[in-house]
């Protein structure tokens, strides 16, 4: 598993090709996100791991960048030779970064 910054994933999203998976619960999500994001919470992922099937590179986020890392480890051995990477600093990096970013129910 990789692990980035906001600002490396940000590049990443420019380039396109890449899948954003939050795994917070559904109520952050609703609060806050970015703009893109597919909702998978930790919760229901662990343990069930064909939730999400492999994509070429598929980052993980959550508020700050713990639950990703777990959701990120499940996708790996889910997917080996898959591209999992962690946003390091969750949500969180993004805002403080100055990244846009949705509001309110989805």
């Amino acid at each position: 598993m990789e692990h980035m910054t906001a600002a490396e994933v940000k590049q990443l999203f420019d380039e396109g090709g890449v899948r954003l998976v939050d795994v917070r619960e559904d109520y952050e999500f609703e609060e806050m996100r970015i703009g893109g994001a597919q909702l998978m919470p930790l919760s229901k992922y662990e343990g069930h791991p064909e939730l999400l099937v492999e994509a070429p590179v598929t980052v993980f986020q959550c508020a700050t960048g713990v639950r990703s890392q777990v959701a990120a480890e499940i996708y790996e051995a889910a997917h080996p030779g898959a591209r999992a990477i962690n946003l390091d600093g969750g949500i969180v990096a993004w805002v403080n970064a100055g990244f846009p970013f949705e509001m309110g129910p989805d």
